[in-house]
């Protein structure tokens, strides 16, 4: 396996450092892969779902967001991902079951270890990979008729031009396939995703609503900043993960 450094040195360009001194956890001192990532807040629910996906390989990056407060990691996580063939687990946060670590064959780099686990709400976000993107502003069929475009790449809405809409939902529908649900205003409105929604208010959702399965994303290049192409993870859509969010009530008493 080629070094660090001498990678460093033959991509001195285009190298990032991990700055963060990570410790060793797994019973492979030395691992590489592919990168996928995992970004969650005190909750393994999606690491663990990660893991149980054939890793052919892979890296997984988890951050954690450098807490120490729990454990995103133990030895039934780290054995699933073995099992499922990942090389390794880097964990800016936590693990535990350090001695059943050691005797696994997989690599495990995280900041430090804590006995607490982690909650388990699913609250979190899963990378989005260059094959699940795609970018309706370089796709003419997608971009034609398409006036306005509203939402956030998990779930689109469309506003056409003119006399266009039934071919956009016809064109959007054909390129889409089952990677998506994409509906009328009138379609939408009735499946009640948005309550009730009063008559002047309607126009506000768009002639289309584009909604996202699985781990499509619908990005508008020419439409939107730069930074959110570059996003590594999203979410908006109706899949469990991205709907399981608190609700805070907060309750006041109105001073007049």
């Amino acid at each position: 396996m080629t070094s660090t450094s001498d990678l460093y040195d033959e991509h001195r360009g285009r190298a990032i450092v991990c700055e963060l001194q990570l410790r060793q956890f797994g019973g492979v001192r030395a691992f590489s892969g592919e990168i996928a990532t995992v970004r969650c807040s005190e909750d393994n629910v999606l690491v663990k779902r990660r893991v149980a996906e054939p890793g052919n390989g892979r890296v997984l990056v988890v951050d954690g967001g450098g807490s120490l407060r729990c454990a995103l990691a133990g030895d039934s996580v780290a054995g699933t991902a073995l099992a499922s063939g990942w090389a390794g687990l880097v964990i800016n946060g936590c693990v535990r079951d350090v001695d059943a670590l050691g005797r696994l064959e997989i690599g495990i780099k995280a900041l430090g270890t804590c006995p607490r686990p982690s909650g388990k709400e699913g609250h979190g976000a899963l990378d989005v990979p260059a094959t699940s993107r795609i970018d309706l502003d370089k796709d003419p069929r997608l971009a034609a008729g398409v006036r306005v475009v509203a939402g956030e790449p998990r779930v689109r809405y469309l506003h056409t031009t003119p006399g266009a809409n039934a071919d956009v939902l016809a064109a959007w529908q054909a390129v889409l396939g089952d990677r998506a649900q994409v509906l009328s205003r009138a379609e939408a409105v009735d499946t009640g995703l948005f309550g009730v929604v009063r008559n002047e208010h309607l126009a506000r959702i768009g002639d289309a609503v584009v909604i996202c399965g699985g781990d499509t994303v619908v990005l508008a290049s020419a439409h939107e900043p730069e930074m959110v192409s570059k996003l590594v993870a999203f979410h908006g859509s109706l899949t469990p993960v991205e709907t399981a969010i608190p609700l805070l009530t907060v309750v006041g008493e109105v001073k007049r």
